[in-house]
């Protein structure tokens, strides 16, 4: 079999979308299912293309460049659909997207969408009118000829509360964690602790709550190092971050966005890594990948991930508030044998359900059978 992934950017920024497909692929060649990679290029690094294991084709854009319109990949998707036996589009509001859809249905292919969070009513907000108006000139019409794909059970029933959505097909399959991530070899707990941090610097991701949080734990006297590595994505907030952690200059370091080898790196020497994400999202990459690497997790439950793995006792489950997680950050911190059993239990719940091998034979069961 023989499958297609449309994506409107490849770019290292994308973060999680950019991780989740190379998952996908990895997971999908596990069943003997290869990939193909189509995406919008306008100038973005290809030097990690090779991580995918997929043919990557990219396309220039055209205008307009706001929906990642390339007309060079509608021509490409007309001519070479017909050579797949599936595709999936990743993500939502943007044309690629609805360029795929389309093309697939002319071509009678098989349809999948994966939205990554994009139809969740908290994502809806940002840009309501803008997304309103994209939905109703076509992204509805296009949807119609797809199945959805959701990572949690959680993220399919927010979707659902928007009638639209709750009429259409959909799948429920986990995103994949690279192989890597469960091959760290941890090294022994450092002095300080170390903690880390993945996300970007944007409000969603709860950076500030977290620095508000290493605030109240250094007033307290608890001895810590931060690292926070992520895209400087939102100017403002970004310098509104690094203002309020003045105090903590000495504890905590801003890394910036740093590639694979860096973060596998840092999981093998972090004690502890904090996702206080404080928009929804559809999974929380970061914290299955921690989990795989065996380091105990706080995770905010925003992360749809979350409510399953606190179910499970895989990871520490938190509001994204400075109290909550100082809170959660130094009850581990001071418990050696909770964090340990906390990382112990994360890693075998990722390696039953996170694994290329186990995703692959959901996402190739579920392309099958529709």
């Amino acid at each position: 079999m023989n499958v297609l992934h449309v994506i409107p950017s490849l770019h290292p920024a994308q973060g999680g979308l950019r991780t989740a497909l190379a998952g996908f692929c990895a997971a999908l060649a596990t069943a003997g299912i290869h990939s193909t990679i189509a995406a919008v290029d306008d100038g973005d690094d290809r030097a990690n293309d090779g991580d995918f294991g997929a043919i990557v084709h990219r396309f220039a854009p055209s205008r307009p460049k706001l929906t990642r319109n390339s007309a060079a990949l509608a021509a490409w998707l007309a001519a070479h659909m017909d050579e797949f036996d599936a595709v999936i589009t990743h993500s939502l509001w943007l044309t690629p997207t609805r360029l795929a859809l389309e093309a697939a249905h002319k071509a009678g292919v098989r349809a999948f969408a994966h939205p990554h969070g994009m139809l969740d009513p908290d994502a809806l907000k940002h840009h309501a009118w803008r997304k309103l108006v994209r939905w109703n000139t076509g992204e509805a019409r296009s949807l119609k000829h797809a199945r959805l794909l959701f990572s949690t059970d959680e993220e399919l029933n927010r979707a659902r509360t928007r009638a639209a959505v709750k009429a259409l097909p959909a799948s429920v399959v986990p995103n994949a964690v690279d192989a890597a991530f469960f091959g760290v070899k941890r090294e022994a707990a450092g002095k300080p602790p170390r903690i880390l941090c993945l996300n970007r610097l944007h409000p969603r991701k709860g950076v500030r709550e977290l620095i508000g949080a290493l605030l109240l734990l250094h007033k307290g006297g608890v001895d810590f190092h931060a690292t926070l590595a992520g895209a400087d994505e939102d100017t403002a907030y970004s310098a509104s971050v690094r203002q309020l952690a003045g105090p903590l200059a000495q504890k905590v370091k801003f890394a910036g966005l740093r590639d694979r080898g860096w973060v596998l790196d840092q999981l093998a020497k972090a004690d502890l890594i904090v996702h206080p994400s404080t928009g929804y999202e559809n999974f929380g990459m970061v914290a299955a990948e921690a989990m795989a690497a065996g380091v105990a997790v706080v995770a905010s439950r925003r992360a749809l991930l979350t409510p399953q793995l606190e179910r499970a006792k895989a990871a520490f489950g938190v509001e994204p508030n400075a109290e909550a997680l100082a809170i959660a950050i130094e009850k581990l911190l001071g418990d050696a044998a909770a964090r340990s059993a906390l990382a112990e239990a994360g890693r075998r719940y990722a390696r039953e359900h996170f694994t290329v091998h186990a995703v692959g034979k959901q996402l190739a069961a579920v392309l099958s059978r529709h």
